[in-house]
């Protein structure tokens, strides 16, 4: 099957596939052609990281299924008892909700600490963690390794300009005497590094 028909008969996006074939969650075969050969298999697969997907479960718990290391039952009384806690805490949300518009409070007016306690009293802040606990500004990403990282990138390029003009205009690139080639030569290492990398990326 071609992955036109893979999308057809499981109503998953390209995009959808891709992503969990990257995620080793299906492995097709590659033709000769270059192009993606679906089996049966791969569509029963597909259908069930849907079904599983659609309840809820994360990608992670997919794949410990596909392995063995976690039985469905498992699987689905870890999910019931998510379902069955986030359904608890919605109700309470929704009561305190309830609580404000009764009240006929304004935002200015609003006794933020009074239907604190309200959610208090539902257990909520004890057992669930409240979506301001997750606003939080990311970690940096280690900027010193992407610096390094970029160094590298640009060496790189650096040496291929060189190779370049040396294979093409018999440049002698062991002469670093002159300042302003050696800033045309960063300058060069940059740009094809602009030019090449969205590819690479891409």
């Amino acid at each position: 099957m071609t992955i036109r028909e893979i999308e057809q008969r499981t109503g998953l996006s390209r995009a959808n596939i891709r992503f969990y074939e990257q995620e080793g969650l299906i492995s097709p075969v590659r033709c000769q052609n270059g192009y993606r050969e679906y089996n049966e298999q791969d569509l029963q697969m597909l259908m069930r990281i849907k079904l599983l997907r659609s309840l809820g479960m994360s990608i992670e718990g997919i794949r410990s299924l596909k392995s063995g290391a976690l039985t469905l039952e498992t699987a689905l009384c870890d999910r019931l008892r998510s379902l069955e806690m986030e359904s608890y805490f919605n109700e309470a949300a929704q009561d305190v909700c309830r609580s404000i518009q009764k009240d006929s409070v304004s935002f200015d007016s609003l006794d933020a600490e009074k239907y604190l306690a309200e959610l208090d009293n539902h257990g909520r802040s004890a057992s669930m963690p409240s979506s301001y606990e997750q606003d939080a500004i990311p970690a940096p990403g280690r900027p010193w390794r992407r610096y390094f990282a970029r160094m590298a990138d640009l060496a790189i390029y650096g040496l291929l300009w060189s190779a370049f003009t040396a294979a093409v205009f018999s440049r002698n690139v062991s002469n670093t005497s002159n300042g302003l080639v050696q800033l045309a030569d960063i300058a060069a290492g940059f740009i094809l590094m602009l030019i090449l990398e969205p590819i690479f990326l891409h």
